[in-house]
């Protein structure tokens, strides 16, 4: 809902200016309003500009603002738990990426076959290390 003008000053300095914009569109301090492109009248060593077109120009800049939606998402992705990649340091300054399949075990961890395949595209399987259950 725009302001309105007729309530309002005609004229108004920075400070005034701030706590209307502040009390109508957004929060700015006094200072912020001297790099604004108004037209400012110098009256008693004090800097006025009319207000219509200070809260013209804070409603242009508030419309312009892009809105942005924080918070949780309400949905998340399933995360695939049987295929993991990961990247990692191969001896020889190769990077590889190495793809973990896990089969299912005893004692409340997994087995991994570790396929790994290198940047020029060659694959080599080891066998890695157990991994601890997720609790899932």
């Amino acid at each position: 809902m725009p302001p309105d003008l007729a309530n309002l000053p005609r004229h108004v300095d920075r400070r005034i200016g701030a706590e209307l914009v502040k009390r109508f569109y957004f929060p700015i301090s006094p200072r912020t309003l001297e790099r604004w492109p108004l037209a400012w009248r110098h009256v008693n060593g004090r800097a006025v500009t009319e207000t219509a077109e200070l809260l013209a120009l804070a409603g242009r800049m508030f419309d312009a603002a892009a809105p942005i939606r924080s918070g949780q998402r309400l949905v998340e992705k399933p995360m695939p738990d049987l295929l993991r990649l990961r990247k990692h340091q191969v001896s020889g300054k190769r990077d590889a990426t190495a793809e973990f399949a896990t089969a299912p075990s005893d004692a409340g961890s997994r087995l991994c076959d570790r396929v790994v395949k290198d940047r020029d595209g060659s694959e080599r399987q080891s066998r890695a290390t157990k991994v601890p259950e997720t609790g899932r």
